[in-house]
């Protein structure tokens, strides 16, 4: 039940993600257009050289072309795999410095489209916390 309402949640969060890309295409700007993707559920990895700090994210994928989607969803063991050899990489002065979530987001879009083997990822948008 809990592993359903996390992945609703997570689906939510990327469709209304999604909404506020296309209302803002809408208006007639050179905005690009994404399609947004989900790689699962939530990821929950020990911070690097914290004992007892664990770090939770969702993450939201966005990509330029839809066919890309079901190239990531082929492969997402290896995503998922990536994302959280990734995060538990992190320790807890990178995590909490200014701009992190769009670095971090920025550094592991190239991870993930290095471990693809092509360049499927064109923005990641993290969101995280610290327990």
């Amino acid at each position: 039940m809990r592993v359903t309402l996390t992945r609703a949640c997570s689906l939510l969060c990327a469709a209304v993600l999604a909404a506020a890309l296309l209302a803002g295409c809408a208006d007639g700007s050179n905005e690009i257009k994404t399609f947004p993707y989900v790689p699962g559920d939530n990821f929950t990895t020990n911070v690097f050289g914290e004992a007892r700090l664990m770090l939770r994210s969702e993450v939201v994928i966005d990509v330029l072309d839809q066919k890309h989607i079901a190239k990531l969803e082929e492969k997402e063991y290896v995503v998922r795999h990536t994302i959280t050899r990734f995060l538990s990489e992190q320790n807890k002065e990178t995590l909490n410095a200014a701009g992190a979530m769009e670095a971090l987001g920025d550094a592991l879009k190239d991870e993930i489209n290095i471990a693809l083997g092509q360049d499927y990822v064109y923005k990641i948008y993290l969101s995280y916390f610290m327990a």
